[in-house]
């Protein structure tokens, strides 16, 4: 979970952690199904790194829609162990 200011939540072993977004990155504001970009989130003995593609944008003329689909690989270092994670998940404001 991430709020609008960069702050966000992972539950590790049990555990709500606190995380903060630290980067990220888009290859520009044209979004495009196949494009997409990662996120780089840090906290205590714990970072996130997540690449995504879009997988569903909204339709062109709909001025309203501001969602997104997407799918990638959530990368998550805690305590000096990694695991890879395969993601879909929804964005937007």
């Amino acid at each position: 979970m991430l709020d609008a200011s960069g702050a966000g939540l992972i539950n590790i072993d049990g555990r709500d952690l606190q995380v903060r977004q630290t980067r990220g990155i888009l290859p520009d504001r044209n979004y495009k199904l196949g494009r997409g970009g990662h996120q780089i989130w840090k906290g205590k003995e714990t970072s996130l790194r997540l690449d995504y593609v879009f997988t569903w944008l909204c339709p062109p003329r709909d001025e309203a829609c501001e969602v997104y689909h997407y799918k990638g690989i959530l990368d998550v270092t805690h305590k000096g162990q990694r695991r890879r994670f395969s993601v879909v998940g929804i964005g937007g404001s």
